[in-house]
């Protein structure tokens, strides 16, 4: 029996693989390296959870029919942020996506990382300024404004910049501009229409970001019920804003108290109080604490609340921020989830828990 995981993007996510700068890229060799067969799924950046279930539903049927999963194989699903939403729309008893009835029955676990089970304030102040609207517009003019000579000419101004932007961005941050060269050196031509399509899917898929409101996510729980026989489990992120007056720091500060403070929300208990056993931990250089960890309903990982993040069996805790957990681009470089050897610790404790618990 092979394990198949199939991974979910968040918010703005849309291809799960691609030259370097795709979603799961730093993932994607970890899980192959733990056994297990990773299949990065397109998603539309701001659809609404059903139309990226329908995305998902469509990459299991695709890889099924194109013999790629055996009749005992068995799936998991694995969701980042938005993704882990649209994972628990596509199993639901409640929801009405066609998948057929051999393939439904082989999916053993929804796993979700940083998922906004509950919502995040954030979600509700950017939907209180209409910011879906507004980057549809923004992206239909941008839709036509890309073209293969615009992207060369942007390019080659980056080449140009890119020492003094290296002195003056973040390790993190220099590394996926240099990675992001690099694709488009390789095919200009390719990166131009990938680029066409991820703004023509934003200017046509809105509904996520209203969905992801607190408000929202309480009516969705109360009808998106968890399917029997199905494992759900989470991994959880988050950190206190730190004491810093680095500008990207202070972003992190802002974006994680706009998190945690917008509105009445009321976050669910976290687990144990609060009190994380060491085993229970990833720290960013791939070990574990001497000491439990406790975290406060203050804790966020800059987009999302810890506590919202809930769902399921707990299994794990990354003290990282939103983005580092997937590998891409941190809002606290400086942690080096990524390069401290974190990242490969945590798929790997991951995929550990997909292959072992099943059955």
């Amino acid at each position: 029996m092979r394990h198949h995981v199939f991974l979910v993007p968040g918010y703005f996510g849309h291809r799960g693989s691609w030259r370097g700068v795709g979603y799961w890229d730093g993932v994607i060799p970890i899980l192959q390296e733990a056994g297990l067969v990773p299949h990065p799924v397109r998603t539309e950046p701001a659809g609404a959870p059903e139309v990226r279930a329908r995305r998902l539903a469509e990459a299991i049927e695709s890889a099924a029919a194109a013999g790629n999963i055996g009749a005992g194989d068995a799936l998991h699903l694995l969701g980042h942020s938005a993704g882990g939403v649209a994972a628990r729309y596509l199993v639901s008893p409640a929801t009405r996506i066609s998948l057929p009835v051999g393939l439904r029955e082989q999916i053993r676990t929804v796993a979700t990382i940083a998922t906004p089970h509950y919502g995040t304030p954030l979600a509700d102040f950017y939907a209180s300024w209409q910011a879906e609207e507004l980057l549809g517009l923004i992206a239909r003019w941008g839709r036509r404004w890309t073209s293969e000579e615009r992207v060369r000419s942007l390019m080659d101004w980056l080449h140009r910049a890119r020492p003094a932007l290296e002195r003056r961005l973040p390790e993190g941050m220099a590394e996926e501009l240099e990675r992001l060269l690099e694709a488009v050196a390789e095919s200009p031509e390719l990166f131009t229409a990938e680029a066409q399509e991820y703004l023509s899917s934003l200017a046509a898929y809105r509904g996520a970001l209203p969905q992801l409101r607190t408000r929202s996510m309480a009516q969705f729980n109360g009808v998106v019920v968890d399917a029997p026989n199905v494992r759900y489990l989470c991994y959880l992120t988050g950190l206190l804003p730190p004491r810093s007056w680095d500008l990207w720091t202070r972003w992190f500060a802002l974006a994680s108290f706009l998190s945690t403070r917008w509105g009445r929300w009321q976050p669910p208990p976290l687990p144990n109080g609060g009190l994380i056993p060491p085993e229970k931990v990833v720290l960013p250089d791939g070990g574990r604490p001497s000491e439990p960890v406790r975290i406060s309903r203050r804790h966020s990982d800059g987009v999302v609340p810890t506590a919202s993040q809930l769902w399921g069996t707990f299994r794990l805790y990354a003290p990282v921020d939103h983005h580092a957990s997937i590998g891409r681009l941190p809002m606290l470089p400086e942690l080096g989830f990524r390069e401290k050897g974190g990242l490969r610790a945590f798929y790997l404790r991951i995929a550990q828990d997909l292959i072992q618990l099943d059955g």
